[in-house]
């Protein structure tokens, strides 16, 4: 059968890490969270790092820190191959199952040379001492055997040198110890030799530290052997440089651990017993509270026989940051300016973070920013990010102002309007709902001029401004009512002056007997002033005549003059005189 041999001298990618003295006899789950503060909404990766126990079928050797249990001066002590060399002594029971190789054992034979076997049969019988072949090998010892440090070294040449094993721990992690102390070798006395082997109970490790053991002898060419071997002798596990070589070790430790398939199982579960992850890791949690993980790790050893053994480890969750804000309303271009303030969570141990989306100076760590503008209109987004400073938690919250370019208010034009007249009113609000107020603040009504409107403060809104038409009055013409003579017929006024303006007369018609003045109102509409006609009204007069004498009936009648003696020219009724009977 083919021999293979395994030189291992670091540690393999394997969830196990150096122990000192005491530590791996016992199985054990060591659970961590990284990281183990988390912040909302993030999450933690937990793994587990296990002393367990993995098949036997193969090992691996690594060095380990030298940590030995004490060597002589434990009570309960037992002593072999007491001032005996080159022996084996009787059947030793280990105090516990022991698996190696694929195999149960419960008793182990020990070496004067620096070894132990499994094979009972060589209870007290001859231990060879030469180191002339390397393992695997049964040249110089049996199958099943493991060497602290196997050398020709002799019991009986040292006084103060002794083998002996003792027990320690509790069920179920226990511990055999077995040291050869201050045990010279054969031929050349000192130094002394000082070694131990520790097999444990469940994780089946093996390990060896090494005081003192001398190479330099040139017995057996100072040839030593650290390592372990199959029944058969066909597979043998050895640190570099420690098989049947001359080394001298001193202050050394090796570890020899199972290195088949695990023989163990490891379960993660939350407060609440569900299963949240297998193995060892990572197994990713993102919890929202405080939460207690606990990782189950159950072992079985080669008997068939399981042991469980739990650890916990909590994720803590950092309280949600706050990281709301208030802002100023929406304001016009022209003259905005923008103010923040921080309404989340603030002072030391947090830095915050603001992005405005696109304003003259974007960007800002103070807590409460002032005075930011924007070149254009638009709505924009303004991102506020929290951070706490410490573990790294964020929170970020957004929101959106808008820079409006102004509405231009708008208003019916003042129709032109008479000079004079009533002048209209100038509304304080917009046609489109913008308030504000007028500068004048009245319509002068005899001049032209520009009225500027403010919208009122708050709106955006820009100026405006209205002009006024004032119409100038047209005076109405009329012709002249020339004088008449009193108590003749009147004139006629008028109701449309030559220039075409309407109206009425006040009073309404002309006074045949008294002159007067008579008032002109134009009607409405007409941008027109009021105008007056004066009458002017002749008196009577009174044509004198001669008297007619007295004639005699009969006679000729005078003739009537159809001019008076003060010129008025007439005719008479009758037209001529009667001379027979007197009359007017």
């Amino acid at each position: 059968m083919r021999k293979k041999i395994l030189f291992i001298i670091v540690a393999l990618a394997f969830s196990l890490k150096s122990f000192s003295q005491g530590a791996p006899a016992c199985p054990s789950i060591t659970p961590t969270a990284t990281p183990s503060i988390i912040c909302q909404g993030a999450s933690s990766n937990l793994n587990a790092t296990v002393v367990s126990n993995n098949e036997t079928s193969s090992y691996s050797v690594m060095p380990l820190a030298y940590v030995p249990y004490a060597y002589t001066g434990v009570a309960g002590a037992i002593p072999v191959s007491v001032n005996t060399d080159d022996v084996w002594s009787g059947v030793i029971p280990l105090g516990f199952t022991f698996c190696y190789f694929g195999n149960a054992y419960t008793s182990v034979v020990i070496g004067s040379n620096g070894h132990v076997t499994f094979d009972l049969s060589k209870a007290g019988t001859y231990d060879n001492y030469p180191v002339t072949a390397a393992l695997p090998s049964t040249t110089n010892m049996p199958g099943n055997t493991i060497c602290a440090a196997f050398r020709d070294i002799n019991p009986v040449s040292s006084p103060s040198g002794a083998v002996n094993y003792y027990y320690t721990g509790t069920s179920p992690c226990r511990a055999l110890v077995i040291s050869w102390y201050d045990i010279p070798l054969f031929s050349c006395g000192t130094p002394n030799s000082t070694f131990q082997m520790v097999l444990y109970e469940n994780t089946n490790y093996i390990d060896v530290y090494i005081q003192n053991s001398p190479g330099t002898c040139s017995w057996q060419s100072g040839n030593g052997i650290v390592g372990i071997q199959n029944a058969t002798a066909t597979v043998a596990v050895c640190p570099a440089g420690r098989n049947c070589a001359p080394f001298t070790a001193t202050n050394e430790g090796w570890r020899f651990s199972p290195h088949g398939l695990p023989s163990y199982t490891v379960t993660w579960t939350d407060p609440s017993n569900t299963v949240v992850g297998t193995g060892l890791g990572p197994i990713t949690v993102s919890p929202t509270t405080n939460t207690l993980y606990t990782s189950t790790m159950v072992i079985t050893n080669c008997i068939g026989t399981s042991n469980t053994y739990t650890n916990t480890v909590n994720v803590v969750v950092r309280p949600p940051i706050v990281s709301t804000f208030t802002q100023s309303p929406n304001q016009c271009l022209s003259g905005n300016s923008f103010n923040f303030t921080n309404t989340g969570v603030s002072g030391l141990g947090y830095s915050q973070s603001w992005n405005f989306g696109g304003a003259v100076v974007n960007t800002s760590t103070a807590a409460n920013p002032t005075g930011i503008t924007y070149a254009a209109t638009g709505t924009y987004t303004i991102t506020h990010t929290i951070t706490d400073l410490l573990y790294g938690c964020t929170n970020t919250t957004t929101s959106t102002v808008t820079v409006n370019a102004p509405t231009v208010p708008t208003f019916t034009p003042i129709p032109a309007f008479c000079s004079g007249s009533v002048a209209p009113i100038l509304a304080a609000t917009s046609n489109n709902s913008i308030t504000g107020t007028w500068s004048p603040s009245t319509i002068n009504n005899v001049t032209a001029g520009t009225y500027t409107f403010t919208p009122s403060a708050g709106q955006c809104a820009t100026n405006q401004s209205l002009m006024t038409t004032i119409t100038t009055q047209t005076v109405p013409t009329f012709t002249p009512i020339p004088a008449f003579c009193s108590g003749s017929v009147a004139p006629i006024l008028a109701t449309t002056s030559n220039n075409s303006i309407t109206g009425t007369w006040i009073p309404a018609t002309v006074d045949n007997l008294v002159g007067g003045t008579y008032n002109f109102t134009p009607s409405g509409g007409q941008c027109a002033t009021n105008q007056s006609l004066t009458t002017t009204i002749t008196a009577q007069t009174v044509p004198t005549f001669t008297p007619i004498p007295a004639f005699c009936t009969g006679s000729v009648a005078p003739v009537l003059s159809s001019t008076s003696l003060n010129g008025i020219t007439g005719t008479w009724i009758p037209a001529t005189v009667d001379n027979l009977v007197g009359g007017t």
